[in-house]
């Protein structure tokens, strides 16, 4: 029965039948063909798999129409070729973008045509198949093959139903077409859409489909379901019917009269229509502005628009075709030109929009015959110049690209190349801003920005070869925290075959390069990208002595590379260009953040030195370094530079790198035994439950899993085949923790004091104190060779010691850092430890040769200067640890393993406890957790109860009752009972590790007035030798001069004037300026940590210190976000009984809603257990009514109660006061009479009265911006002490950013914005400063600078006490450290040796060198003494 059915072609669809081939639900249900159709296409033909497959498959064994797209493009031609031969086929043509073909037969099917391709293919081409519908329309007009040309392209025009067409033209009557499309398309829609098109080639075609019946049929468009009457009766019109396509639109079939004018059936069938307001064409075109029209309307509205928006005396200029794309340009851009009639016309318009608001830009064109003029509201602007001055104009839509301009250092520059500009066709008018370094030019919104782009770089390098410019590209806004991307174009003579383009990301400065052909031309434009900040002058000669070496020669400036063909019509299709040089967004999405621990900084100017050279490597879009915490923080193009290139990078300066992660590094690393690695490598490809591993390194392999298991897992998989895996656990933590304590480093440097220690103290004692204070030389009395003793040998050798064995850290720093072009701490110290050492050395070689010279040595000096360095780095290294205890002691919050319950896998039963690390957990595991001990992971509980302490995340010291289902945050204490939990975030996903990461984020980060430090310390050790040379050559020339006599000095003239230079060599101290910003910063941030306010980086504090003004989001802000009843009246005294049962029907009736306000009334009337209320009626924005023990219940507005009884003027009267104060009123009736009523609102924080005034003591202004209504609003301002002319009402969440807009612009002063950070992200994002409140497990608000983790308003205050005193600290420490050098170099230079006779011993110089940094260091650790008040 089954087969009898399907072959008379009835659709059976049994889902309970499975397709032997195919699998369940096959649409050929039981019967199945589909292995058989399969077998026929040949292993050379793919079919589509899925929902489709069998679909396909039948369509190709019934149908007479198939697409073959032949796998390789090339393979095209060579099939349509052989399908023309076959027997049978009826029309072959090509797709529209001519990768694929489609054949038809009329007696053939497809399944045929596919296997009599196979016989004769020679090439055996693969290719896939699928079927097509073919149908067959009556043609008339068409006479020749420009006819169906134009008719071709008619309906291949995007959108489009048509995949392919063909025709057979007859000259003297009908001809016939032949259309493929996709077998879903209905055939009144399809006849629709290629009579509407075919309409549009030209009003003499017509076009039909011929039917199975021998009449013709077509079909139109319309508005309304109703069949027209006028239709019927139109000569050659048979028959009319309306079908429904969507819900906008019909469509109406009609059947003609064979050997009719289709084409004037048509034409009466749409005026008829046309008439009643009943055609929608949607491939009909503006029949006033052409055939380009985007208004794709039969009845132009854009005249009408245009007079609408500005009237009849200003005109839209539009070439060509393009009126309506011009007109929509005008309307919705932002820049215009404005051409007025005459010049005294223009001199007016110019006055006026001078002066006009909402107007940011005026500027005249070159010709000084028209005005640019940029505004958010052009429409406006207009309307309002057209009110002053009532001359007719004419509006161009312009476009403004921004440019930075370098070398131009004067009006005599910009004028130069302003004259040049006059030449650029493509530049209509330009704007310099030399201080800022910007250009900005305006073209028409047709001229392609290659062009413009080309034409400025061009005509710049025309007017001098020392200016430069490149063109900001656009990018995405929530990539703004990146630096911007710049281009540039360079014009070539196009490179012969032997000539090779150089590789763009070696030149230095640039990011990416890519070649443009000019048509019509022997040249080429070379567009190159590079980050904002690099120098475009610098990238351009960069750019040409590399094209210069690979034998391309650049061409003039004025050299003509656009050619006839090369310039960009006016009816472009849009006004984006395609030859972007650089994807911006691209290359900003792919970035990653390589976090680095480096080793060897011995100072700020390490930290400067990395970072302006990661400023010159292509694909780094930003570098930080923590001269306090020595972690460095590379955000590059992973596409551009690896973890391993960056490292290689930090390696070349001179410096260790240890890669702490790499962003978006996912997976277990586990160890193999050795000569194993590839045998362990195959075994865990070969496993279910990894998803990939690859090798590491020669013992390492990184194996990422499937979801669920963990890495014990599969190394217990691992071993049962014989395989032995450990898993890599030096994690991440362990090396940030151990880098933060300074192990290393404190390590390091006690040693190395100790070792120097022990051979400097017996030089200093018998150098220093025997000679000094006891007068003893021993040593010096046994004579070695003339005037040699003993003691330069045995002082040479002890000194030699520590300068080898010691020392030789300074010197490998200070070598790398000159190798580099850089100067550091360390060549301080090795030119004023060389110089002693030095000098000693000849003046003990010169004793040799002396009978009676007793050598003056300073061994003692220079291994005394190493031991005093090192010690100061040992205790610089303590205080800098003590600098990160908050961030320390956090971390230490974090368990380090954890019980989970193991399960079996197929079975899920379980099989007893077992203890992993944490970062081994993943989702969906079971950990048990007993009291006392900490939750692993952040995750919700699943078995038992208990009491845990939140108070890291809340700041309440009660423990809080945690039952099944109840949410728990990792790193918390179960301090009784016992719960297993659930892991729901694991890793770097959890609560505690989100606050880790932002706040060493913010430790990591540079506040503003950093850059100050770091422009002083990028060229303050050149500076320092440079005046100690002079110092030195000074005081040597005074001594040889013999300006104050013989008794001035007791030493010679050299080793005078060299203590002199030793001293101001040793005393200069860089480090000082260095750590005053980033230590403060790491404290403040770690005190705000501490009290549950996470501050993201410098910036932000720095900008929280002082605001002017803090504006609060009012719910879940300065209120607790959920209503509660805070009003209960009970009317009827006499009713007393009666009040316990209403009350509790009216919790019954409330909690089957959801409503917030439901759900208040259910908390407040909470009566244990609950009836089940009947006949439940919700009437939307009145309240609800019900049936409960028999009895009415209605609950409601007041409005809607009064509709059913009446109330008192009492009960009025209480209700109008409730309502006065901002609040709902929600009234109960039972059995038709008002018994009570409930007033509620949004309860105001407890807190929000007392920190407002302490705000507003601070002289802070406060303002309230809320999307509730104005009485609501008023009333709560009133009751927090907020003025009402600072209450902001009814706004909308984008409208709060508009709010904050303003009083920045008002104010011109930091402002704050305090919300919850859910839908105030705008807001947050526009404010100075945006903090959000109550941030709970979400802390990473990417809106806000500040997040407050514990949901109490204090924290807004406490934050600006904490930044204020964060920043006061900063400043303090920068007026100690330049204070210290300001004093400290001229004393050591000698400044008081002339009057007192002080010199400063270069052991006394050292000593203070290293004071005055830890002065700076103890001033910022001062700061951890500070508490916030809460006044």
């Amino acid at each position: 029965k089954l087969q009898f059915l399907y072959f008379i072609g009835v659709n059976i669809k049994l889902n309970m039948i499975d397709c032997g081939h195919c699998g369940k639900n096959c649409s050929c249900v039981g019967m199945c063909r589909c292995a058989q159709t399969r077998e026929e296409l040949g292993e050379r033909v793919t079919v589509e798999k899925g929902n489709k497959y069998c679909e396909y498959l039948r369509g190709l064994r019934e149908g007479k129409a198939v697409e073959l797209v032949p796998l390789d493009a090339a393979a095209v031609e060579y099939v349509e070729a052989v399908l023309q031969g076959l027997p049978g086929v009826q029309d072959v043509a090509l797709s529209k973008d001519k990768k694929s073909v489609f054949a038809s037969s009329k007696d053939r099917s497809s399944v045929s045509m596919v296997q009599g391709f196979a016989e004769r293919d020679t090439m055996e081409v693969e290719m896939a198949a699928s079927p097509k519908r073919h149908d067959e329309f009556v043609l008339t007009g068409a006479s020749c093959k420009s006819c169906t040309s134009n008719i071709s392209k008619k309906l291949r025009k995007e959108p489009s139903k048509v995949s392919a067409c063909c025709f057979d033209i007859n000259k003297d009557g009908e001809s016939s077409m032949r259309t493929y499309s996709e077998p879903h398309v209905s055939t009144p829609r399809l006849q629709a859409e290629v009579a509407s098109r075919t309409a549009l080639a030209a009003d003499k075609f017509g076009v039909a489909m011929q039917t199975t019946r021998g009449d013709w049929e077509t079909s139109v468009f319309v508005k309304d379901s109703n069949l027209p009457p006028e239709v019927v009766t139109i000569d050659g019109v048979s028959e009319a019917k309306m079908l429904k396509h969507s819900a906008s639109c019909n469509l109406l079939n009609l059947s003609l009269v064979p050997s009719c004018d289709i084409s004037k059936v048509r034409h009466a069938v749409v005026a008829a229509l046309k008439q009643q307001n009943l055609l929608v064409d949607p491939y009909a075109e503006c029949k006033f502005c052409g055939p380009s029209c985007c208004c794709t309307s039969v009845d132009c509205s854009c005249k009408h628009e245009q007079e609408g928006a500005f009237g009849e005396m200003i005109q839209v200029y539009g070439e060509d075709e393009r009126y309506c794309t011009d007109l929509k340009a005008v309307t919705e851009g932002q820049y215009v030109e404005i051409v007025p009639t005459s010049a005294e016309v223009l001199e007016g318009v110019y006055e006026v929009l001078n002066g006009m608001d909402g107007v940011d830009t005026v500027v005249l064109s070159k010709e000084r015959e028209s005005v640019f003029v940029g505004s958010q509201n052009i429409p406006k602007v207009i309307r309002a110049l057209h009110e002053k001055e009532k001359g007719a104009m004419t509006l161009r839509p312009q476009r403004r690209d921004e440019f930075r301009l370098t070398g131009a250092t004067c009006k005599s520059c910009t004028a130069n190349i302003g004259r040049k500009f006059k030449n650029a066709d493509a530049l209509e008018a330009w704007s310099f801003d030399i201080e800022n370094e910007r250009l900005d030019v305006f073209s028409y919104v047709g001229t392609p920005e290659s062009e413009v782009q080309v034409e400025v770089a061009s005509k710049v390098l025309q007017a001098g070869e020392k200016f430069g410019v490149a063109r900001k590209v656009p990018w995405e806004p929530r990539l703004s925290d990146r630096r911007a991307m710049l281009t540039t174009s360079i014009v070539v003579k196009g490179a012969d075959e032997h000539a090779q383009y150089p590789e763009w990301s070696m030149i230095n400065g640039v990011t990416t390069g890519e070649v443009v052909p000019c048509p019509n031309t022997e040249y080429e434009v070379v567009n190159i990208g590079m980050l904002e900040g690099t120098s475009p002058s610098a990238v351009r000669h960069a750019v040409s002595r590399a094209l210069a070496e690979n034998k391309i020669e650049i061409a003039s400036p004025s050299a003509d590379w656009k050619g006839k063909a090369a310039k960009v019509e006016p009816n472009a299709p849009d006004y984006e260009d395609a030859d972007h040089a650089v994807d911006v967004n691209k290359l900003l999405s792919e970035q990653q953040v390589f976090e680095f621990i480096v080793g060897g900084m011995r100072c700020v100017s390490c930290a400067t030195k990395i970072e302006s050279h990661f400023a010159d490597v292509p694909g780094v879009a930003r570098c930080n370094v923590n001269a306090a915490t020595s972690i460095t923080r590379v955000t590059a193009s992973p596409s551009v530079l690896d973890a391993d290139a960056v490292q290689k990078h930090i390696a070349s300066l001179g410096f260790t790198a240890e890669l702490l992660q790499s962003a978006g590094a996912a997976g277990f690393v586990f160890a193999a035994p050795p000569g194993d690695t590839d045998i362990a490598l195959k075994t865990l490809q070969a496993m279910e439950t990894v998803e990939s591993a690859a090798l590491v390194d020669d013992s390492k392999l990184l194996v990422k899993v499937a979801p669920g298991v963990m890495a014990i897992d599969i190394e217990k998989e691992a071993k049962e085949q014989g395989v032995h895996l450990e898993r890599d656990k030096s994690s991440r933590n362990d090396k940030l923790l151990s880098a933060l304590k300074r192990e290393d480093a404190i390590a390091e440097s006690k040693r190395g004091f100790i070792e120097s220690a022990i051979p400097t103290v017996p030089l200093i004692v018998l150098h220093m104190i025997l000679e000094s204070f006891a007068g003893v030389a021993p040593m010096r009395d046994v004579k070695i060779y003339n005037s040699l003793t003993l003691e330069p040998l045995v002082e040479w050798t002890l000194c030699t010691y520590v300068l080898l064995r010691c020392g030789a850290p300074f010197y490998k720093g200070a070598w790398a850092a000159l190798r580099n072009g850089s100067a550091n701490m360390a060549v301080l110290v090795c030119i004023g430890v060389t110089t002693a050492y030095i000098a000693s050395i000849v003046m003990s070689v010169i004793a040799i040769f002396s009978e009676h010279m007793e050598p003056e040595l300073h061994f003692a000096t220079a291994a005394a200067l190493l031991c005093f360095m090192l010690l100061g780095q040992y205790l610089e290294s303590n205080a800098k640890a003590m600098t990160s205890e908050a961030l320390v002691s956090l971390m230490e919050l974090q368990p380090t393993d954890a019980t989970i319950i193991r399960k079996d896998r197929k079975t899920g039963e379980v099989l007893g406890t077992e203890i992993v690390d944490t970062e081994e957990l993943v989702r969906g595991v079971v950990c048990r957790v007993a009291a006392g001990v900490r939750v692993p992971c952040d995750g919700h509980v699943v078995s038992g109860s208990g009491d845990v302490d939140e108070s890291m995340v809340t700041g309440e010291p009660m423990p809080v009752h945690k039952r099944i289902g109840d949410e728990v945050v990792g790193g918390t204490i179960v301090m009784d009972g016992a719960v297993d939990v659930e892991v729901d975030h694991c890793g770097s996903e959890t609560m505690l590790s989100q606050i880790l990461q932002i706040v060493l984020e913010a430790q990591n980060s540079k506040a503003p007035i950093q850059k100050y430090a770091d422009m002083i310390s990028a060229v303050f050790v050149p500076v320092i030798v440079l005046i100690s040379i002079i110092v030195f050559l000074v005081w040597l020339s005074l001594g040889l001069a013999d300006v104050w006599g013989d008794d001035f000095t007791d030493e010679s003239d050299g080793v005078f004037a060299s203590q002199f230079f030793i001293a101001t060599v040793i005393i200069a101290c860089p480090c000082a300026m260095g750590l005053a910003t980033p230590t403060a910063v790491m404290v403040g941030t770690g005190l705000g940590a501490k009290a549950g306010i996470l501050i993201k980086g410098g910036e932000a504090l720095e900008g929280a210190a002082k605001p002017k003004a803090v504006l609060f989001d009012k719910t879940g802000t300065l209120t607790m976000g959920k209503p509660s009843v805070t009003e209960y009246l009970w009317f009827a005294e006499k009713d007393k009984p009666l009040e316990e049962k209403v009350v509790k029907m009216v919790a019954a009736a409330e909690s089957s809603s959801d409503h917030p306000i439901a759900k208040a009334i259910v908390k407040h009337c909470d009566r244990g257990a609950l009836p089940v209320p009947e006949d439940f009626e919700n009437i939307p924005g009145k309240g609800i009514r019900c049936s409960l023990e028999g009895s009415v219940l209605t609950i409601g507005k007041p409005k809607y109660i009064l509709e059913t009884t009446h109330l008192t003027a009492v009960v009025e009267e209480r209700i109008a006061e409730i309502q006065s104060e901002g609040k709902t009123v929600v009234v109960a009736a039972y059995d038709g009479e008002a018994r009570c009523l409930f007033g509620i609102s949004d309860v105001i924080r407890k807190e929000s009265k007392e920190v407002i005034a302490a705000l507003h003591k601070r002289g802070i202004d406060v303002h309230m911006v809320t999307g509730d209504n104005t009485r609501t609003a008023k009333h709560v301002a009133g009751i927090l002490g907020i003025p009402e002319n600072r209450v902001n009402s009814e706004i909308l969440p984008a409208g709060k950013a508009m709010v904050v807009k303003g009083l920045q612009e008002d104010l011109n002063e930091k402002i704050f914005f305090v919300g919850d950070g859910i839908n105030d992200t705008p807001a947050l994002a526009q404010a100075d400063v945006g903090v959000a409140i109550g941030g709970g497990t979400n802390v990473a608000v990417e809106s806000a600078d500040i997040v407050l983790i514990k949901d109490d308003l204090w924290g807004v205050l406490h934050s600006i006490q904490i930044a204020a005193a964060t920043t006061s600290k900063i400043k303090w420490n920068f007026v100690w450290a330049f204070g210290y050098n300001v004093c400290a170099i001229p004393i050591a230079a000698g400044v008081l040796y002339p009057a007192f006779h002080l010199q400063l011993p270069p052991i006394i110089a050292g000593i203070a060198m290293v004071a005055s940094s830890l002065t700076v260091l103890a001033s910022s650790l001062l700061l951890k003494t500070f508490k916030p008040t809460c006044s």
